[in-house]
């Protein structure tokens, strides 16, 4: 699984940068609304806050797999390569 993750962060990110604004939303908005379906989903747990609640978990794991890919990225221009080459391994 990971050599696919960065295999594919590769792909898309190696010529351009990743975008800090749409891991904010993703992270901050996602959080908020991931905290807003829980606290639905325990007063009223039916099939649709259930699956609002999973759509923002979702959302935020988008933003958090953006963060550690911009964060790998800063180490240098290659550095999502030698990634992508040290999890073949």
């Amino acid at each position: 699984m990971s050599d696919w993750f960065w295999r594919l962060a590769f792909k898309i990110y190696n010529n351009r940068k990743p975008s800090l604004r749409f891991e904010a939303f993703a992270i901050g908005g996602g959080a908020i609304f991931a905290i807003l379906y829980a606290v639905g989903v325990l007063l009223n747990p039916t099939f649709g806050n259930t699956l609002r609640l999973i759509v923002a978990a979702v959302i935020v794991a988008l933003g958090l797999a953006h963060r550690r890919i911009r964060l790998e990225r800063q180490k240098g221009t290659d550095a999502l390569y030698r990634k992508m080459l040290a999890t073949k391994e």
